[in-house]
């Protein structure tokens, strides 16, 4: 069976080739799960120092495909992009939820990417992930991340990253979740302020609405882009 596949050397040079689709679209992602190991040591998902093993976990992210670099071909399609690679980002937002209390944070911003593999025979993939790393206003250096990803041993999944659709995970999946919150001072010593890994059961892929061709202008990103550090909204 077939590893996971992020980058390889041809699908990076794909990638910034930036080849243009008719089908680009903003389309939001939403994994749920379980978390299988974690902690809160400043209480952004509740109490301070609390185990976040058995919570419920959920993350969401919102693309836009016409941002960045995308690329597509039978088998495989991507839009990615960030700071560290010189490139508009084609992620507009996360929100993480355990335990019942939302974080949106700007985890985008440095390298994100939206993934999708299908090879039309033996396996299928859908693949997202987001990052961000800036300094705060305090002067600490924040490198947060949300990665999840479902590699499914059927043929579930599209290729297409605008194609909808719902996922259960199966039991001969590979699958996993991990967030992390994180700020280190100017020593360079780290703290993990929230971090968890999640056993994922669900993905779904949405479309939100239809966009223009790649290349058609980028105007707009900076109202885009997710402002503020930390905002929590804790549910009902």
């Amino acid at each position: 069976m077939m590893g996971i596949r992020v980058f390889g050397a041809a699908t990076l040079a794909a990638l910034f080739l930036g080849a243009p689709s008719a089908d680009a679209a903003i389309v939001g992602v939403t994994y749920t799960g379980t978390v299988s190991a974690g902690f809160d040591q400043i209480g952004l998902f509740g109490s301070p120092n609390r185990d976040l093993v058995g919570d419920s976990y959920q993350v969401t992210y919102t693309f836009n495909t016409v941002m960045g670099s995308y690329f597509t071909t039978p088998t495989e399609s991507s839009a990615s992009g960030g700071t560290s690679v010189g490139t508009s980002s084609p992620s507009l937002g996360v929100t993480v939820t355990i335990n019942g209390v939302s974080v949106s944070s700007n985890l985008n911003g440095y390298f994100d990417q939206i993934y999708g593999y299908n090879d039309g025979s033996s396996s299928s993939e859908q693949y997202h992930s987001t990052s961000y790393s800036n300094v705060t206003p305090d002067g600490k250096n924040a490198l947060n991340y949300a990665t999840n990803y479902v590699y499914a041993a059927s043929l579930a999944l599209p290729a297409s990253i605008t194609t909808p659709y719902n996922y259960d995970v199966q039991a001969n999946d590979n699958q996993a979740g991990t967030i992390a919150f994180s700020t280190s001072d100017n020593s360079g010593a780290q703290t993990l302020d929230a971090w968890a890994s999640a056993n994922i059961t669900n993905v779904a892929e949405t479309l939100i609405s239809p966009g223009p061709n790649p290349g058609a202008g980028l105007a707009g990103l900076a109202a885009l882009m997710v402002a503020g550090f930390y905002v929590r909204t804790r549910r009902a």
